[in-house]
């Protein structure tokens, strides 16, 4: 529905002003590292984590450290 989009879109703006805000907190350096992390995350390249990849990086990471 219409109300759904228009909700939604105030959502993303909201979400953009906050994530800004804590960028423009952060060094460049430790930006630079979450970056980093993000992308290993990110494994479709979409800008996006999904609950899949979220998934599938908690299991590997619990694998790493079961056998590290």
């Amino acid at each position: 529905s219409a109300h759904h989009l228009v909700s939604h879109r105030g959502k993303d703006t909201w979400h953009r002003a906050v994530m800004l805000e804590a960028a423009a907190q952060l060094s460049a350096r430790r930006l630079k590292g979450l970056r980093a992390e993000f992308a290993l995350l990110d494994l479709d390249h979409d800008g996006f984590i999904s609950k899949d990849e979220m998934i599938k990086s908690l299991v590997a990471a619990s694998r790493e450290r079961d056998e590290g």
